[in-house]
């Protein structure tokens, strides 16, 4: 197997996804918890001491109970004789990971007729279909091991409805069949996963709609056979039905033999996968089965969107295969538009033409095509009359302007594509090469964008973050997409113009081509404390945009090597409760796993210990002063306070500090103390409503109610400190303290 690589930064956060979605199940099931063990017996208690066997387990699971398979050997299959319902899964889950073996049951999970299901964590073995599951959906498996499957769908999910979720898995097999097959249903989710073969297909998707397919590896090298597959429901079923609405982001495809992906799907998007090496990339394919009950069996292939993906080394990476027996049937094929894709090297042409296909089936806009070099036969058009034919770039456009237009051929200068490393060397012309994908259709102003193309777009289904987009130099998050009328719902309302370019989301001055984007380094540009749950955010727990109108103006970050001041804390009375740093080339989505949150009140980190865990995060791209990601982290009221927090943002390697002491009014440029010149100055300082209210950076407003008065008197009062009590006014330092001069002892300091 080819070394697995990371496909691009972007898709890092979808690991996290998959085991949110896991964790919101294991949450709500938790009614029960039982263990099992290949030695368990139905007369134990169900303990850890004294565990059940499977079948026990199969006959007595209620909705929300949990099996915890201890280590060993199983020889009985899952086989619940209930559902689970929504929010309560049935859950099967090893005790330590893949170390619970299932082998021996011809159906090792058979979980038919069945919904609410969770598979976690389990390693099953030289079984004739490992999992098999028809009728029912809202199934979760994660973190399985599937290996030496004979039987034809070794896991298959067939007349599915809904929510099929497959993460962080492995699969493998080397007999002719297909690993993953999903017939039917919406938002499902397959993200994280190996394939490692998969006999004629890794993975199949069958009349699927509204679902993601992401941050995959795929190869399948020992039948030479296809790495996904996705097709109409066949024939035999009536009325047929299409895949369509679908994503397939951020995968590796590697085959020897057939195809990447052999696709006749609707109305869906591809973009940042890499195909390398093998016979044919992408095979864009509507084709009859050679069982008359079967034919066809793959007739639909149109309006898909094909871009920034990167296509290397590949005999033909593009193929279009269509078969116009199946057309008057209803068959439709075409509008598939490739655009700011890198397609480099590969056979006799880049993109072949072949069995009905003609010129004007395919669109290319705006790719890097090249062979080895410029000038160079790279479109191929067979059967056609009067023989044969190859193009280069410059004459395909010149013949089929309407369909081929503003391609180049370029060396896009890999990394190092030997070692898979298909990232963009700083000198790669694919750099910030790329072309808008649509444009407004009409000038206007709102939150309602209508466009010329919105197929390119997607509000993630509820299965991932919808996408963020330029609106010109507006960067914006959609929030739905209707495909019927062209429009794009948006998170803010922006002005455009008639033409303005639509991109989603790049670092530069636009778009790099191909599968990765030329990420700049990640910064901060902002760190701000803000007071949540107060007056100024209209008194809203959340973590939203009402949040921005509630920080505190006055209040900087205390940074490494600076000593604190009146500027670095607050004295709000529920302590430190919400902060937010805006982040720039966050191309990948931020996460509460980018940071780490400590408390103290010595100058000595050491002395620092782990924080109260944040209650929430939120991320709005594009809020940032300048555009950048704006996130907002929210800690309990109250769970902060006399106390330092210093949080590191991971990626940066950013460290910063702020403080609270409640009832202090920075009334002394050397100590935080809270005394009764404090509550003076609340006397001295009031503020009402009425007559004028509090500004948010009024020292006296303790509660942030817009008011100063008898209640932040109190709270002052209420919280009075001493020397030995009071915020220290930290300097930061990790292990010794600094040096105050040469020669002095310092160590008592």
């Amino acid at each position: 197997m080819k070394k697995q690589t990371r496909i691009t930064n972007q898709s890092l956060h979808l690991v996290v996804i998959s085991v949110v979605m896991l964790a919101v199940v294991a949450a709500n099931a938790s009614a029960a918890t039982y263990y099992l063990s290949p030695t368990g017996s139905s007369g134990n208690t169900g303990t850890q001491a004294s565990p059940w066997s499977i079948s026990k387990a199969n006959s007595d699971l209620m909705p929300g109970d949990t099996a915890i398979m201890l280590d060993g050997t199983y020889s009985t299959a899952i086989r619940p004789v209930r559902s689970g319902t929504a929010g309560n899964h049935i859950t099967f889950r090893a005790a330590n990971s893949r170390m619970a073996v299932m082998s021996g049951p011809t159906y090792p999970i058979d979980i038919r007729g069945l919904s609410y299901i969770t598979i976690d964590g389990l390693k099953c073995l030289n079984a004739n279909r490992w999992l098999y599951h028809d009728n029912g959906g809202n199934i979760t498996v994660n973190d399985v091991y599937f290996a030496n499957g004979t039987g034809w769908e070794t896991a298959r999910f067939r007349d599915v409805t809904e929510n099929i979720v497959v993460t962080n898995s492995y699969f493998r097999t080397t007999v002719f069949t297909d690993s993953v097959n999903i017939r039917g249903g919406n938002h499902h989710y397959v993200g994280n996963n190996i394939f490692d073969d998969g006999g004629h297909t890794c993975l199949t998707f069958i009349a699927v709609k509204e679902s993601v397919v992401e941050n995959n590896y795929l190869t399948n090298t020992v039948n030479n056979e296809k790495c996904m597959e996705v097709f109409t429901r066949r024939q035999e079923y009536d009325p047929p039905d299409k895949s369509e609405y679908n994503v397939i982001q951020d995968n590796y495809f590697y085959s020897s033999g057939a195809s990447g992906i052999q696709y006749a799907g609707s109305r869906s998007i591809l973009r940042r996968n890499v195909f390398d090496s093998g016979y044919v990339g992408m095979n864009w394919a509507n084709y009859g089965g050679t069982d008359p009950s079967d034919d066809p069996e793959a007739w639909w292939d149109e309006q898909n969107r094909f871009y920034n993906n990167t296509l290397y080394n590949i005999s033909r990476p593009i193929d279009a295969k269509p078969l116009s027996r199946t057309w008057p049937l209803g068959g439709i094929y075409g509008d598939n538009v490739h655009i700011n894709n890198i397609i480099y090297k590969g056979g006799s042409a880049l993109v072949f033409m072949d069995w009905d296909a003609v010129p004007t089936h395919l669109l290319m806009f705006n790719n890097s095509i090249m062979k080895t070099a410029p000038g160079q036969d790279t479109f191929y058009w067979g059967d056609r009359p009067g023989g044969d034919k190859y193009y280069t770039v410059a004459e395909i456009e010149t013949a089929y302007p309407a369909n081929y237009a503003g391609n180049f051929e370029y060396d896009p200068l890999f990394a190092d594509a030997a070692a898979d490393d298909f990232r963009l060397l700083p000198t790669s012309p694919c750099i910030d090469a790329g072309a808008p994908l649509t444009t407004a259709s009409s000038a206007g102003s709102g939150m309602v964008v209508p466009v010329v193309d919105a197929l390119y777009f997607t509000d993630g289904h509820g299965v991932i973050a919808a996408d963020v987009i330029h609106v010109g130099s507006e960067r914006v998050t959609i929030v739905s997409v209707d495909y019927a009328t062209n429009q794009l719902t948006i998170d803010r309302a922006i002005s455009w113009s008639a033409g303005e370019p639509i991109y989603t989301d790049y670092i530069g001055s636009a778009p790099d081509l191909g599968a990765f984007e030329n990420a700049a380094p990640p910064m901060i540009s902002a760190r701000m404390v803000f007071y949540n749950n107060s007056a100024w955010d209209g008194n809203d727990p959340a973590a939203n945009e009402a949040d921005d109108a509630a920080i505190a103006t006055n209040k900087s970050p205390l940074l490494p090597g600076e000593t604190a001041s009146f500027a670095n804390y607050t004295s709000y009375s529920k302590g430190i409760n919400g902060v937010m740093v805006d982040v720039r080339n966050a191309f990948q989505i931020t996460t509460l796993a980018d940071f780490t949150f400590k408390v103290g009140n010595v100058s000595n980190l050491s002395g620092f210990t782990t924080a109260p865990a944040p209650t929430a995060l939120s991320v709005r791209p594009g809020r940032g002063v300048i555009q950048e990601d704006r996130v907002t982290i929210i800690f309990a009221d109250g769970a902060i306070v006399g106390k330092w927090l210093q949080v590191t943002h991971l990626p940066t390697s950013d460290v910063f500090y702020f403080g609270n002491a409640v009832g202090d009014t920075g009334n002394s440029l050397t100590d935080a103390e809270v005394t009764p010149t404090d509550e003076i100055y609340v006397r001295n300082n009031p503020a009402t409503i009425a007559v004028s209210s509090a500004s948010i950076t009024h020292a006296g407003d303790f509660n942030r109610d817009k008011r100063v008065g008898p209640t932040d008197a109190i709270i002052c009062r209420n919280n009075g400190t001493n020397s030995s009590t009071a915020l220290d006014l930290i300097a930061p330092f990790t292990n010794n303290p600094p040096t105050v001069g040469a020669g002095i002892d310092n160590s008592c300091l």
